[in-house]
Protein backbone atom coordinates (compact mmCIF):
# COMPACT_ATOMS: atom_id res chain seq x y z
CA UNK A 1 0.00 0.00 0.00
CA UNK A 2 2.55 2.53 1.14
CA UNK A 3 4.87 2.01 -1.81
CA UNK A 4 2.02 2.42 -4.27
CA UNK A 5 0.81 5.69 -2.79
CA UNK A 6 4.35 7.01 -2.57
CA UNK A 7 4.69 6.46 -6.31
CA UNK A 8 7.23 3.63 -6.00
CA UNK A 9 5.34 1.49 -8.48
CA UNK A 10 8.03 -1.03 -9.42
CA UNK A 11 8.75 -1.86 -5.77
CA UNK A 12 5.04 -2.11 -5.02
CA UNK A 13 4.54 -4.58 -7.86
CA UNK A 14 7.56 -6.56 -6.66
CA UNK A 15 6.04 -6.97 -3.19
CA UNK A 16 2.56 -7.80 -4.48
CA UNK A 17 3.82 -10.36 -6.99
CA UNK A 18 6.06 -11.93 -4.36
CA UNK A 19 3.10 -12.28 -2.01
CA UNK A 20 0.83 -13.77 -4.65
CA UNK A 21 3.56 -15.88 -6.24
CA UNK A 22 4.40 -17.54 -2.95
CA UNK A 23 0.81 -18.36 -2.12
CA UNK A 24 -1.54 -21.06 -3.40
CA UNK A 25 -4.25 -18.71 -4.65
CA UNK A 26 -6.52 -21.40 -6.21
CA UNK A 27 -6.63 -23.24 -2.88
CA UNK A 28 -7.19 -20.06 -0.86
CA UNK A 29 -10.12 -20.32 1.51
CA UNK A 30 -11.83 -17.70 3.60
CA UNK A 31 -9.99 -16.97 6.82
CA UNK A 32 -12.17 -16.99 9.94
CA UNK A 33 -13.17 -13.32 9.89
CA UNK A 34 -16.50 -11.57 9.75
CA UNK A 35 -15.27 -8.20 8.50
CA UNK A 36 -12.16 -6.65 6.98
CA UNK A 37 -10.58 -7.28 3.60
CA UNK A 38 -9.28 -10.58 2.32
CA UNK A 39 -5.52 -10.22 1.70
CA UNK A 40 -5.61 -12.01 -1.65
CA UNK A 41 -8.43 -9.80 -2.95
CA UNK A 42 -6.58 -6.75 -1.69
CA UNK A 43 -3.30 -7.80 -3.31
CA UNK A 44 -4.87 -8.42 -6.70
CA UNK A 45 -6.77 -5.13 -6.52
CA UNK A 46 -3.66 -3.07 -5.80
CA UNK A 47 -1.68 -5.02 -8.38
CA UNK A 48 -4.33 -4.04 -10.94
CA UNK A 49 -3.92 -0.36 -10.15
CA UNK A 50 -0.13 -0.60 -10.22
CA UNK A 51 -0.15 -2.32 -13.58
CA UNK A 52 -2.41 0.28 -15.13
CA UNK A 53 -0.19 3.10 -13.86
CA UNK A 54 2.84 1.30 -15.28
CA UNK A 55 1.28 1.07 -18.74
CA UNK A 56 0.18 -2.58 -18.69
CA UNK A 57 -3.62 -2.35 -19.12
CA UNK A 58 -4.18 -6.00 -20.05
CA UNK A 59 -2.34 -7.17 -16.94
CA UNK A 60 -4.29 -4.64 -14.90
CA UNK A 61 -7.63 -5.93 -16.13
CA UNK A 62 -6.59 -9.54 -15.51
CA UNK A 63 -5.54 -8.79 -11.92
CA UNK A 64 -8.78 -6.94 -11.21
CA UNK A 65 -10.80 -9.83 -12.60
CA UNK A 66 -8.87 -12.15 -10.29
CA UNK A 67 -9.68 -9.95 -7.30
CA UNK A 68 -13.39 -10.05 -8.08
CA UNK A 69 -13.32 -13.79 -8.81
CA UNK A 70 -11.66 -14.58 -5.47
CA UNK A 71 -14.15 -12.33 -3.65
CA UNK A 72 -17.04 -14.16 -5.32
CA UNK A 73 -15.60 -17.58 -4.54
CA UNK A 74 -15.06 -16.74 -0.87
CA UNK A 75 -18.64 -15.56 -0.45
CA UNK A 76 -17.41 -12.75 1.80
CA UNK A 77 -19.33 -9.53 1.01
CA UNK A 78 -16.76 -7.05 2.41
CA UNK A 79 -13.97 -8.56 0.35
CA UNK A 80 -16.10 -8.76 -2.79
CA UNK A 81 -17.17 -5.15 -2.27
CA UNK A 82 -13.50 -4.18 -2.01
CA UNK A 83 -12.69 -5.95 -5.28
CA UNK A 84 -15.69 -4.50 -7.09
CA UNK A 85 -15.11 -0.94 -5.88
CA UNK A 86 -11.44 -1.07 -6.82
CA UNK A 87 -12.38 -2.47 -10.22
CA UNK A 88 -14.68 0.52 -10.67
CA UNK A 89 -11.77 2.85 -9.91
CA UNK A 90 -9.62 0.94 -12.40
CA UNK A 91 -12.23 1.58 -15.09
CA UNK A 92 -12.10 5.27 -14.21
CA UNK A 93 -8.30 5.21 -14.42
CA UNK A 94 -8.73 3.78 -17.91
CA UNK A 95 -11.34 6.45 -18.73
CA UNK A 96 -13.66 3.72 -20.00
CA UNK A 97 -16.99 5.38 -19.26
CA UNK A 98 -19.27 2.40 -20.01
CA UNK A 99 -17.13 -0.02 -17.99
CA UNK A 100 -16.90 2.46 -15.10
CA UNK A 101 -20.67 2.91 -15.07
CA UNK A 102 -21.29 -0.85 -15.06
CA UNK A 103 -18.64 -1.62 -12.43
CA UNK A 104 -19.72 1.17 -10.09
CA UNK A 105 -23.37 0.12 -10.32
CA UNK A 106 -22.44 -3.43 -9.38
CA UNK A 107 -20.27 -2.35 -6.45
CA UNK A 108 -22.90 0.15 -5.30
CA UNK A 109 -25.62 -2.51 -5.31
CA UNK A 110 -23.58 -4.92 -3.17
CA UNK A 111 -22.34 -2.24 -0.77
CA UNK A 112 -25.87 -0.88 -0.34
CA UNK A 113 -27.30 -4.35 0.25
CA UNK A 114 -24.84 -5.02 3.07
CA UNK A 115 -24.63 -1.50 4.50
CA UNK A 116 -20.97 -0.70 3.73
CA UNK A 117 -20.77 3.12 3.65
CA UNK A 118 -17.12 3.38 2.57
CA UNK A 119 -17.70 1.33 -0.58
CA UNK A 120 -21.01 3.10 -1.21
CA UNK A 121 -19.07 6.37 -1.18
CA UNK A 122 -16.35 5.13 -3.53
CA UNK A 123 -18.91 3.63 -5.90
CA UNK A 124 -20.82 6.91 -6.04
CA UNK A 125 -17.63 8.85 -6.80
CA UNK A 126 -16.97 6.70 -9.88
CA UNK A 127 -20.63 6.47 -10.86
CA UNK A 128 -21.03 10.24 -10.68
CA UNK A 129 -17.99 10.74 -12.90
CA UNK A 130 -19.38 8.28 -15.45
CA UNK A 131 -22.83 9.94 -15.45
CA UNK A 132 -21.19 13.34 -16.04
CA UNK A 133 -19.10 11.92 -18.88
CA UNK A 134 -22.20 10.37 -20.44
CA UNK A 135 -23.71 13.84 -20.79
CA UNK A 136 -25.60 14.68 -17.58
CA UNK A 137 -22.91 16.91 -16.09
CA UNK A 138 -24.97 18.52 -13.31
CA UNK A 139 -26.37 15.24 -11.99
CA UNK A 140 -23.05 13.43 -12.22
CA UNK A 141 -21.07 16.20 -10.54
CA UNK A 142 -23.46 16.29 -7.58
CA UNK A 143 -23.29 12.51 -7.15
CA UNK A 144 -19.50 12.62 -7.35
CA UNK A 145 -19.42 15.44 -4.78
CA UNK A 146 -21.79 13.58 -2.44
CA UNK A 147 -19.68 10.44 -2.72
CA UNK A 148 -16.52 12.40 -1.94
CA UNK A 149 -18.18 14.06 1.07
CA UNK A 150 -19.19 10.64 2.38
CA UNK A 151 -15.65 9.33 1.84
CA UNK A 152 -14.21 12.30 3.73
CA UNK A 153 -16.70 11.83 6.57
CA UNK A 154 -15.17 8.40 7.20
CA UNK A 155 -11.92 10.16 8.14
CA UNK A 156 -9.97 8.56 5.29
CA UNK A 157 -7.41 10.61 3.35
CA UNK A 158 -6.57 7.65 1.11
CA UNK A 159 -7.21 8.60 -2.49
CA UNK A 160 -8.62 12.02 -1.61
CA UNK A 161 -6.19 13.98 -3.82
CA UNK A 162 -7.26 11.89 -6.78
CA UNK A 163 -10.97 12.18 -5.99
CA UNK A 164 -10.70 15.96 -5.53
CA UNK A 165 -8.97 16.14 -8.89
CA UNK A 166 -11.75 14.07 -10.46
CA UNK A 167 -14.35 16.46 -9.08
CA UNK A 168 -12.47 19.60 -10.11
CA UNK A 169 -11.95 18.31 -13.65
CA UNK A 170 -15.60 17.22 -13.91
CA UNK A 171 -16.70 20.68 -12.76
CA UNK A 172 -14.48 22.35 -15.36
CA UNK A 173 -15.74 20.07 -18.14
CA UNK A 174 -19.31 20.76 -17.00
CA UNK A 175 -18.87 24.53 -17.14
CA UNK A 176 -18.56 25.03 -13.37
CA UNK A 177 -15.17 26.75 -13.56
CA UNK A 178 -15.59 28.80 -10.38
CA UNK A 179 -16.33 25.67 -8.36
CA UNK A 180 -13.36 23.89 -9.93
CA UNK A 181 -11.17 26.83 -8.95
CA UNK A 182 -12.34 26.58 -5.35
CA UNK A 183 -11.61 22.85 -5.15
CA UNK A 184 -8.25 22.82 -6.86
CA UNK A 185 -6.11 24.56 -4.19
CA UNK A 186 -6.84 21.68 -1.80
CA UNK A 187 -5.14 19.04 -3.94
CA UNK A 188 -1.46 20.02 -3.74
CA UNK A 189 -1.32 20.52 0.06
CA UNK A 190 -3.16 17.22 0.58
CA UNK A 191 -0.60 15.35 -1.53
CA UNK A 192 2.22 17.04 0.40
CA UNK A 193 0.70 16.24 3.79
CA UNK A 194 -0.19 12.61 3.07
CA UNK A 195 2.75 11.86 0.73
CA UNK A 196 0.45 10.30 -1.86
CA UNK A 197 2.97 11.16 -4.59
CA UNK A 198 1.43 8.70 -7.02
CA UNK A 199 -1.17 11.40 -7.77
CA UNK A 200 1.36 14.18 -8.41
CA UNK A 201 1.35 13.75 -12.19
CA UNK A 202 -2.43 13.97 -12.36
CA UNK A 203 -2.32 17.06 -10.14
CA UNK A 204 -0.17 18.83 -12.72
CA UNK A 205 -2.11 17.54 -15.73
CA UNK A 206 -5.46 18.65 -14.32
CA UNK A 207 -4.00 22.04 -13.43
CA UNK A 208 -3.07 22.39 -17.09
CA UNK A 209 -6.60 21.42 -18.16
CA UNK A 210 -8.08 24.01 -15.78
CA UNK A 211 -5.73 26.70 -17.10
CA UNK A 212 -6.65 25.82 -20.67
CA UNK A 213 -10.38 26.00 -19.97
CA UNK A 214 -9.83 29.34 -18.26
CA UNK A 215 -8.73 30.86 -21.56
CA UNK A 216 -4.99 30.22 -21.71
CA UNK A 217 -4.95 30.30 -25.52
CA UNK A 218 -5.69 34.01 -25.50
CA UNK A 219 -2.37 34.89 -23.89
CA UNK A 220 1.06 33.66 -24.96
CA UNK A 221 2.55 33.53 -21.46
CA UNK A 222 -0.53 31.74 -20.10
CA UNK A 223 -0.37 29.18 -22.91
CA UNK A 224 3.30 28.55 -22.15
CA UNK A 225 2.41 28.03 -18.49
CA UNK A 226 -0.39 25.64 -19.43
CA UNK A 227 1.89 23.53 -21.62
CA UNK A 228 4.46 23.52 -18.81
CA UNK A 229 1.90 21.89 -16.51
CA UNK A 230 1.47 19.01 -18.95
CA UNK A 231 5.22 18.70 -19.45
CA UNK A 232 5.78 18.61 -15.69
CA UNK A 233 3.09 15.94 -15.35
CA UNK A 234 4.73 13.82 -18.04
CA UNK A 235 8.15 14.21 -16.41
CA UNK A 236 6.82 13.16 -12.97
CA UNK A 237 5.00 10.16 -14.45
CA UNK A 238 8.11 9.12 -16.38
CA UNK A 239 10.23 9.31 -13.23
CA UNK A 240 7.75 7.10 -11.37
CA UNK A 241 7.49 4.63 -14.23
CA UNK A 242 3.80 5.54 -14.64
CA UNK A 243 3.46 5.17 -18.39
CA UNK A 244 -0.32 5.35 -18.21
CA UNK A 245 -0.20 8.81 -16.66
CA UNK A 246 2.66 9.89 -18.92
CA UNK A 247 0.61 9.08 -22.02
CA UNK A 248 -2.41 10.91 -20.59
CA UNK A 249 -0.36 14.01 -19.80
CA UNK A 250 1.17 13.98 -23.28
CA UNK A 251 -2.28 13.65 -24.84
CA UNK A 252 -3.45 16.76 -23.00
CA UNK A 253 -0.25 18.51 -24.14
CA UNK A 254 -0.67 17.33 -27.72
CA UNK A 255 -4.32 18.34 -27.91
CA UNK A 256 -3.50 21.89 -26.79
CA UNK A 257 -0.68 22.04 -29.33
CA UNK A 258 -3.11 20.86 -32.00
CA UNK A 259 -5.71 23.50 -31.11
CA UNK A 260 -3.10 26.24 -31.26
CA UNK A 261 -1.66 25.20 -34.62
CA UNK A 262 1.52 23.64 -33.21
CA UNK A 263 0.71 19.93 -33.49
CA UNK A 264 3.91 19.15 -35.39
CA UNK A 265 5.88 19.84 -32.21
CA UNK A 266 4.22 16.89 -30.48
CA UNK A 267 4.33 14.21 -33.16
CA UNK A 268 7.65 12.59 -32.24
CA UNK A 269 6.97 12.56 -28.49
CA UNK A 270 3.46 11.17 -28.80
CA UNK A 271 4.53 8.57 -31.34
CA UNK A 272 7.21 7.35 -28.92
CA UNK A 273 4.76 7.18 -25.99
CA UNK A 274 2.21 5.32 -28.13
CA UNK A 275 4.85 2.80 -29.26
CA UNK A 276 5.16 1.48 -25.70
CA UNK A 277 1.76 -0.20 -26.08
CA UNK A 278 0.83 -3.13 -28.36
CA UNK A 279 0.01 -2.27 -31.95
CA UNK A 280 -3.55 -3.53 -31.48
CA UNK A 281 -4.74 -2.04 -28.19
CA UNK A 282 -8.28 -1.01 -27.21
CA UNK A 283 -7.19 1.06 -24.21
CA UNK A 284 -9.11 4.39 -24.45
CA UNK A 285 -6.01 6.61 -24.14
CA UNK A 286 -4.17 4.54 -26.74
CA UNK A 287 -7.10 4.96 -29.10
CA UNK A 288 -6.98 8.71 -28.44
CA UNK A 289 -3.26 8.70 -29.26
CA UNK A 290 -3.90 6.77 -32.48
CA UNK A 291 -6.56 9.28 -33.51
CA UNK A 292 -4.29 12.23 -32.69
CA UNK A 293 -1.42 10.76 -34.68
CA UNK A 294 -3.73 9.99 -37.61
CA UNK A 295 -4.79 13.63 -37.68
CA UNK A 296 -1.38 15.18 -37.18
CA UNK A 297 1.48 12.86 -38.08
CA UNK A 298 2.95 13.17 -41.58
CA UNK A 299 2.09 10.20 -43.73
CA UNK A 300 4.94 7.73 -44.22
Amino acid sequence: HALFYRGELARSVEHLETALGGYDVPAHQRIDYSFGDDPVVLSFSYLAWCQWFRGAPLEALAASQQAVAVGERLGHPPSLAFGLAYDAVLQHLRHDVSAALEASERSLALASEHGMPLWIALSRIVHGWAVAERGDAALGIEELADGLAAWESSGSDVGRPYFLGMLAEACARGGQLERAGELWPQVGPLIERTEQWVFAAERDRIEGELRWRDGAAADGAALTSTLACFERAAHTARRQGARGLELRALLSWGEVLERTGRAAEGVGTLRKARARYPAACSEPDVERADAWLARNAPQA
